[in-house]
């Protein structure tokens, strides 16, 4: 799609990468959340889309200087912009017994899902039916040397430096794994759908760590996997992709995802 009337801010994230890596030929404007003239800049953007997000806030108490998303929020009160940001599936309990739902509340998980939730909250009082939140799964993706403290990020690492990887819970811990590319297609249909609410993206799929790793491992003979002594409880996850499937226009089998993660671990080998 042509994305001459929207505005992206975050270039630097991670989330952004993904994105721009997979439509890198779209006209696409990436502005700085902190710029002056942000105000003037905005004026006639169809859509805001937010990727940035400061890291202070998945560690301390919430502190609304710190947050972005209320910053651009303001910016864009009263005006008829719609807004997309991210939030995460940490604002969902840690219980893979059946997938979370956009309507679920309470049980979130540690101090960054409960900062994301007071932010999705004070966004909704703000923009109301002009804001669009996506609680996104684990974005997996090449991250090598980004130094990122993410599951997928801390493995490829040390795999790459060590020739091996780290865990610190049981291998048969499932969680929701979403591919970058699909993250990013995803994304690109949100924007188009013109759709505002809470949506779910990931794959919907609860896949057990232990095969995560080994299809990151598959090309790396003799890498090891070292288990921790004192595991921690296992904190298993995954969203229910219903109300999302209406929109975006494919889904992941695990096959799909395990293809992927193989395709991660070869690249660590020959970058």
């Amino acid at each position: 799609m042509s994305y001459k009337k929207s505005v992206f801010i975050g270039r630097k994230s991670f989330l952004a990468s993904c994105f721009q890596e997979r439509y890198a030929s779209n006209a696409t404007t990436f502005l700085d959340a902190r710029d002056p003239e942000l105000p003037i800049k905005l004026k006639n953007a169809d859509v805001v889309v937010n990727f940035a997000f400061d890291p202070k806030l998945s560690k301390l108490k919430y502190d609304q200087r710190l947050d972005i998303d209320a910053h651009l929020a303001s910016l864009l009160k009263g005006t008829a912009t719609r807004y997309v940001t991210f939030s995460t599936r940490c604002v969902y309990s840690a219980d893979a017994s059946t997938p979370a739902i956009e309507t679920e509340t309470g049980g979130e998980v540690g101090v960054y899902g409960t900062n994301k939730r007071i932010i999705e909250n004070r966004l909704i009082d703000t923009l109301g039916d002009r804001l669009l939140i996506l609680r996104l799964s684990n974005i997996v993706g090449y991250e090598f040397g980004r130094a990122r403290r993410t599951f997928m990020a801390m493995m490829q690492d040390s795999l790459r430096e060590e020739s091996r990887v780290y865990f610190n819970q049981p291998l048969s811990t499932r969680k929701d794994f979403l591919p970058a590319p699909l993250f990013a297609d995803a994304l690109d249909r949100f924007v188009q759908a013109d759709v505002c609410g809470v949506y779910n993206l990931g794959s919907g799929i609860p896949l057990p760590c232990g095969d995560v790793i080994a299809s990151l491992l598959e090309k790396h003979s003799g890498a090891d996997v070292v288990l921790a002594d004192r595991q921690l409880p296992a904190e298993e996850f995954w969203l229910s992709m219903e109300k999302s499937s209406h929109i975006i226009e494919y889904l992941p089998t695990s096959a799909d995802i395990l293809l992927y993660i193989k395709t991660l671990g070869e690249r660590l080998l020959n970058d």
